[in-house]
């Protein structure tokens, strides 16, 4: 596995754990269901009318859109720790 990792690099992810695998899923989840809802969007008109409809889409796409910046963040700065802890153990180096 060294020899593998002096050539290709080492892994550019952190493992996951179960804290970013909720997050992960919140992600799919809300994204998944502000793309249902503006396909949908005649149909919830149709049942519950334009305002209703609207705040409701308004709703899906901001919890999406938030739960996506927390998701990204958060995955950035494990993954970046864990590359310098993995560089650091890698090149012998203790800060």
């Amino acid at each position: 596995m060294k020899a593998l990792e002096r050539w290709i690099g080492p892994p550019m992810a952190a493992p996951e754990t179960a804290t970013m695998r909720t997050l992960r899923f919140a992600v799919v989840v809300s994204t998944g269901s502000s793309a249902l809802g503006i396909a949908g969007i005649d149909f919830i008109i149709a049942q519950c009318g334009r305002a209703a409809t609207g705040a409701a889409l308004l709703v899906m796409i901001s919890i999406a859109a938030l739960s996506a910046a927390v998701f990204f963040y958060r995955k950035t700065r494990a993954d970046d720790r864990w590359l310098m802890e993995c560089c650091a153990a890698r090149d012998g180096k203790d800060d």
